[in-house]
């Protein structure tokens, strides 16, 4: 999840908009956006780590896209839940938060 909010919040193309008005103030750059999306809404940054290393090598190859890969490695491994719409990712041993159709 945090990965694709993080990727969403730098590639919207103008600053967040809420009826009119700026809710990042006056956060323009991609960095200054997600570090104000991220603070409003609790979240926090999840370093890819050694240990995430170590377990993407665990993981059978069912997904070739190695950014979705890593995803499960690192809920597998801190013991999170991933948030995806990918139906390929329900075949990892790993808990998901379905947000597809």
């Amino acid at each position: 999840m945090q990965g694709h909010i993080w990727l969403l919040t730098n590639l919207l193309p103008q600053p967040l908009l809420h009826r009119g008005r700026n809710l990042a103030g006056r956060a323009s750059s991609p960095v200054k956006r997600s570090t104000w999306f991220f603070a409003k809404f609790g979240m926090r940054l999840l370093p890819i780590t050694h240990a995430h290393s170590l377990a993407l090598r665990e993981l059978p190859l069912v997904h070739n896209d190695p950014f979705d890969r890593m995803l499960v490695a690192q809920a597998k491994n801190d013991g999170m839940v991933l948030m995806t719409a990918d139906a390929i990712l329900e075949k990892y041993p790993i808990e998901i938060l379905w947000c597809g159709k």
